[in-house]
């Protein structure tokens, strides 16, 4: 049997009765997400430079590779474990190899994000680079459930018996999202949407194209490879504003991948409308068709178009419909899955 401090157990329940089914792409993001952070702990035990792109070392993947152990269906509950194929000596001094240690340390990030509210200052003594901190935090953030989520998510980590599972409970989403946000004077702004083209002249510059249109970077020459390797992909960034429509990007921590936007505002009858809660959509890009995809699993619309803040403009408009079509419908014309989508539709939108 292997040792129990070589696995991790990951348990995902959908939330929907009449489909209890989880999608085979959410099970393999939530591996790669544990995989990368294990990497980069295995990285910063080993007080190598933080990794922004490109191959981990032989030695970090021989050490700490994770591979299929048990996997059940409808509600996913696998568990992965170290790869046999390690090579690496125990430890002398704890007797422990890297990968070991590494998934230890696994267990001590997921439970200050679980537990503490100083999240990013708790996490220092276990993750030593602030920036190698950012990245662990910025996947563990993509493992766990919001509030919306359709999914429960438990994890074990190291023990994998089923009182060891920890709940990774969605009220907790807000906190981790405050940890990775920077504290933003007020000549800062924060934007989110996809680096789009790089300029690695004299000027460094790049450009954002986001829901409002496109927005002009400038950045220090230190983080041009940070901002290389998010060329062509969704980021959040932070930093000073130079004018109305210039961004500058001081710090490798300015900048994060992202999978999702938020929405602050719906569109009905040509007039937008506040929102009482951001709604949360999925952004993704067809490279071949050179397309934005955008969509929200929650309310089961999408949009697709050439130009990014039109898709998303799309999306507005189809909450509007679907709030013209459920909320401001007579109660009386609608069925009982109806009424309760209605319920969801106010508590976001409001009255």
């Amino acid at each position: 049997m292997q040792n129990e401090s070589r696995q991790i157990r990951i348990y995902i329940k959908s939330k929907d009765e009449d489909s209890k089914d989880v999608p085979i792409t959410l099970i393999a993001s939530y591996f790669q997400n544990l995989q990368n952070i294990l990497y980069q702990i295995c990285e910063d035990i080993n007080e190598d430079d933080c990794r922004h792109a490109g191959r981990y070392p032989g030695f970090i993947v021989e050490n700490c590779e994770l591979v299929l152990k048990k996997m059940t269906i409808n509600s996913s509950d696998a568990i992965v474990g170290l790869s046999q194929t390690q090579t690496a000596l125990p430890f002398p001094d704890i007797g422990k190899t890297l990968g070991e240690r590494a998934i230890l340390k696994t267990n001590d990030v997921f439970e200050i994000v679980r537990q503490r509210d100083n999240i990013y200052p708790d996490l220092s003594p276990v993750i030593s680079d602030e920036g190698r901190r950012y990245h662990i935090l910025s996947e563990v953030d993509e493992i766990w459930p919001d509030e919306n989520s359709k999914y429960d998510v438990k994890i074990g980590i190291g023990k994998i018996e089923d009182n060891n599972l920890r709940e990774l409970n969605p009220k907790r989403k807000p906190k981790i999202k405050q940890a990775l946000e920077r504290e933003i004077t007020q000549s800062e702004r924060t934007i989110s949407g996809r680096l789009v083209e790089l300029n690695v002249t004299k000027k460094h510059s790049c450009q954002i194209e986001t829901p409002d249109g496109k927005i002009f970077c400038k950045y220090k020459p230190e983080i041009e490879e940070v901002v290389r390797s998010n060329t062509g992909n969704f980021v959040s960034i932070s930093g000073m504003m130079a004018d109305a429509n210039t961004i500058l990007l001081e710090s490798e921590l300015a900048i994060r991948g992202i999978k999702t936007i938020s929405i602050q505002q719906i569109k009905i009858d040509d007039k937008f409308v506040n929102l009482k809660s951001d709604i949360v959509l999925n952004v993704n890009y067809d490279k071949i068709e050179s397309k934005y995809i955008v969509d929200s699993k929650v309310f089961n619309i999408f949009a697709i178009n050439g130009v990014f803040n039109l898709a998303v403009e799309d999306i507005q408009e189809q909450m509007g419909m679907l709030w013209k079509g459920y909320v401001q419908e007579d109660v009386s014309n609608l069925t009982k899955p109806a009424i309760e989508f209605r319920k969801v539709l106010k508590k976001i939108i409001g009255e």
